[in-house]
């Protein structure tokens, strides 16, 4: 009799142990999509269902794509009453890949017994009608803020199929009008674009939010670029940054279009003589606590690498405890003074944190610069 509850015990423990193992399984019915058959450059969506089945309110957190470049997606409802369903729609850029792409999709909740998150994959077979001459990347590389000529990239397109038949007109590049393009006919029944992007056209095309930037140093933004759009024209210290969708309607019916993402960035001429822009203060960490007033002062320099005039329009920090001064020394460099002033009433952003120096120029290559603070 003892020997089968031993027995009976143990079925239920295994039986228990494999119900948490799959607890997922309960709350999702399918966590894969599989998208065949996909053109190159075009956006797939699927919609998955996550249903509450414990018995206490469920709270939807962090979703984490493996890939939040190419990746997007909605939750209609964050959190479940038990029996409440919410939907997580996945939408795939195929633009850039071709072949088997496969990714997954983390969502984590306050209910799993382990912690783990629930992981959902999804499958594109991205399959390309049309040879190109490169990658679906663009690559632009770097560009000096000082360069007067354009530069050009060749893309050849060639259809797969000899018959087929290439019909291109125009070049979309969404809202960002930064290229300009020629089409050539090339034998056999190929085309030739070229491709040309200035550094006049994107910087008509930046528009520097200092306010969000100081945001994003603070930290009050998950990081520089989670909270940035797939595509962008954006400017961190001296260097501009673009990533651009260009798409091209090929006038094929089997691949009616194809995405590319143009990338790149212009080095400006603005720099510090800091090394990786930090103003250290040593020494200061020990007087937390202690009833001591004390102060210190450091000094650098901005300025134009190729003697350029330029102006230093406005200094602020967000280190309660810093104060800051600036000194013209040239038409080309500026000397920025950062004074430490601490008393026992004025902590607070010790224990914060290390805190940044912002500088805002006249300069459209670096109107906005930052510098960090380091104490120890």
């Amino acid at each position: 009799m003892n020997l089968k509850r031993i027995f009976i015990s143990i079925y239920i423990l295994i039986l228990f142990s494999i119900l948490l193992s799959c607890g997922h399984g309960k709350i999702v019915e399918n966590r894969k999509v599989v998208w065949k058959n996909v053109f190159a450059g075009k956006i797939v969506s699927h919609t998955f269902k996550i249903t509450n089945t414990y018995g206490k309110t469920m709270k939807i957190g962090y979703i984490r794509p493996q890939c939040p470049a190419c990746t997007t997606f909605e939750l209609s409802k964050k959190n479940l009453e038990p029996g409440d369903t919410t939907k997580l729609t996945i939408h795939f850029d195929s633009a850039g890949y071709k072949g088997t792409i496969k990714y997954n999709i983390l969502v984590y909740h306050n209910l799993d017994p382990n912690g783990k998150p629930i992981e959902f994959i999804t499958i594109a077979e991205v399959k390309n009608y049309i040879k190109t001459s490169k990658r679906l990347f663009l690559n632009f590389g770097r560009i000096e803020s000082s360069k007067k000529h354009d530069t050009v990239l060749k893309l050849k397109l060639t259809p797969k199929v000899a018959d087929d038949k290439l019909d291109i007109a125009k070049i979309d590049t969404n809202k960002f009008n930064i290229f300009k393009y020629k089409i050539k006919s090339v034998k056999p029944n190929s085309k030739l674009i070229l491709i040309s992007l200035g550094v006049d056209s994107i910087m008509k095309n930046l528009n520097v939010n200092i306010e969000k930037l100081k945001e994003v140093y603070r930290g009050e933004l998950k990081g520089k670029y989670k909270n940035l759009p797939r595509f962008f024209i954006i400017q961190l210290n001296n260097v501009t940054k673009f990533v651009i969708p260009v798409k091209i309607n090929t006038g094929l019916s089997k691949h009616p279009y194809l995405r590319f993402v143009a990338a790149g960035h212009i080095k400006g001429d603005i720099n510090t003589n800091l090394k990786n822009n930090t103003v250290g203060f040593e020494n200061i960490l020990k007087f937390i606590g202690k009833k001591l007033d004390f102060s210190k002062t450091k000094s650098f320099l901005i300025s134009s690498d190729k003697n350029k005039p330029f102006n230093v329009v406005n200094l602020s920090t967000d280190n309660e405890v810093i104060t800051l001064e600036k000194t013209k020394v040239n038409s080309s460099t500026y000397k920025i003074i950062v004074h430490f002033n601490k008393d026992k009433n004025s902590i607070n952003s010790l224990k914060r944190n290390r805190g940044n120096i912002f500088i805002e120029t006249d300069n459209p290559f670096a109107k906005f610069f930052r510098v960090k603070l380091e104490l120890n």
